[in-house]
């Protein structure tokens, strides 16, 4: 397999410029290279495998089981239901935008940007995907998932917390550092890091979409750790706007009181009950209990996590 030719643009771009100003080059339409023929590990398997064309930035058809995830990808969770829909888009038009990958030294390639294409293509049984290969450092393999995900809208508030995180202990990066590499204002950067102050319960809820950045920014006001799980639980049941949620925490005082309220017998056995269920099963449980009667809700995030909690509860 040809080798690949690393970028020798020493300028740092500004990722929110856009992929094709940080790649500094223009991604070209797909175009069929020369292919060669490996065997797979698989028993009497072969794999065609694209040699990658001279130019850089032309893009190469490559067997889709060379390809695999970025283990530092920011995006956790795949919306199913939005997955389905662009496989169902990918067998009728293909994959328009190549997949940006980076070689390694088994003659595979990692994800840069572009796994939620792949996880499509695979869905849509596509045996080749298109590909644009740079040889790149673990930073920039990094940065470059994270403005993608962030040009795409596709990560989660805490996902994208997370990730500026990781920019911050990995490479030592500043706030105004990590600002001028997404092409946001500093404030914001700090904004959407104080998301990962708040209590995990509430993280959760925001990962999962069920409160808004804009809810959590007005937990993040409340200093009393009860009050905050209270306000955030009171969202959902009563499914309140911002700006309810930020008259509620305007009177303050009541709120503080309902704290203080000594808990209830069944409230402390509910609570022991729910850690016990967490521990076991390891994802958040929670327990609506009234005199005898109520349900129990169990969280899961992906779908190998559901199959693993169903596993769980039929051993108990």
């Amino acid at each position: 397999m040809s080798s690949i030719n690393p970028s020798t643009d020493p300028k740092k771009s500004r990722l929110g410029r856009g992929l094709g100003s940080l790649l500094g080059e223009n991604i070209a339409p797909t175009t069929s290279p020369i292919a060669t023929t490996l065997t797979n590990p698989a028993p009497h398997q072969k794999i065609e495998v694209a040699v990658l064309p001279k130019s850089p930035e032309a893009p190469a058809q490559v067997h889709i089981d060379l390809l695999y995830a970025n283990p530092n990808q920011p995006r956790r969770e795949f919306n199913t239901e939005k997955l389905s829909e662009l496989s169902a888009s990918i067998k009728v038009h293909g994959i328009i935008q190549p997949i940006l990958v980076m070689p390694d030294r088994m003659g595979k390639y990692q994800i840069v940007a572009g796994e939620r294409r792949w996880r499509a293509a695979r869905m849509a049984g596509l045996n080749q995907v298109p590909v644009v290969a740079k040889e790149q450092d673990e930073q920039k393999s990094l940065e470059l998932a994270i403005i993608e995900n962030i040009q795409r809208h596709d990560l989660n508030p805490l996902e994208e917390a997370k990730a500026y995180q990781q920019l911050i202990k990995k490479f030592n990066f500043t706030q105004n550092d990590v600002a001028d590499r997404v092409g946001k204002e500093r404030a914001t950067v700090a904004n959407i890091l104080r998301v990962l102050t708040l209590e995990l319960e509430i993280q959760e809820l925001l990962s999962a979409g069920k409160i808004t950045l804009g809810h959590a920014k007005v937990l993040l006001g409340v200093e009393n750790k009860i009050i905050q799980r209270k306000l955030a639980r009171k969202i959902i049941n009563d499914n309140l706007s911002v700006r309810a949620l930020e008259k509620l925490v305007a009177k303050g005082a009541d709120l503080e009181n309902e704290a203080n309220e000594a808990p209830k017998k069944e409230d402390i056995h509910t609570k022991a009950i729910c850690e016990n269920l967490q521990k076991s099963l390891g994802t958040k449980v929670d327990i609506d209990y009234n005199s005898g009667k109520g349900q129990i809700n169990i969280s899961f995030y992906t779908d190998e996590q559901l199959s693993e909690i169903v596993r769980k509860i039929s051993r108990l």
